[in-house]
């Protein structure tokens, strides 16, 4: 009751078969514990910057807040972004902007326009982040059966550590 963070592997003793898929324990993990969860690989390295993925919900501005503390606290650069489709209002961002005022973080915005959750990976290797930031689904009955498609996506394919806040 009293833990801020629970860390944990992606998968357990098969790690270093990349199948594509969580391990049973973490996905469990993740869609059970009500705190936030950071899921690792074999390869951490430290996090110098940080990609947010934000959508404006509840998870994702609680997940905006914890980063904004970790960011301060460990000197990050971070780099949020909104993935928009062709034509899609472009202000989101402005929430994140307004909130990382008050913090002595370097920050930039972007917004991706596709339809595609991979442009949010190539976004992480552009960029060379060290960490993706992001909310997990916010219905509580759905989290049970799924985390929401991109929260799904980016858990399985991110090539770095993933912080997935409720």
């Amino acid at each position: 009751a009293e833990t801020d963070l629970l860390v944990i592997g992606q998968r357990g003793e098969d790690e270093e078969f990349d199948t594509g898929f969580l391990g049973s324990v973490a996905e469990k993990l993740v869609r059970k514990v009500t705190r936030p969860v950071l899921l690792t690989g074999l390869n951490v390295r430290e996090f110098r910057r940080a990609l947010l993925a934000y959508d404006g919900s509840e998870s994702a501005q609680r997940a905006m807040k914890t980063l904004a503390r970790l960011a301060a606290g460990l000197e990050m650069e971070v780099d949020a972004v909104q993935m928009v489709e062709e034509g899609e209002d472009t202000t989101m961002l402005k929430e994140v902007v307004t909130y990382f005022k008050d913090f002595p973080v370097r920050l930039s915005i972007h917004y991706l326009v596709s339809d595609s959750h991979e442009v949010i990976i190539n976004h992480v290797k552009e960029k060379k982040c060290d960490l993706l930031v992001m909310g997990a689904f916010d219905n509580k009955a759905a989290d049970a059966i799924a985390l929401g498609s991109t929260t799904e996506y980016l858990m399985r394919n991110s090539p770095v550590p993933v912080l997935v806040h409720h």
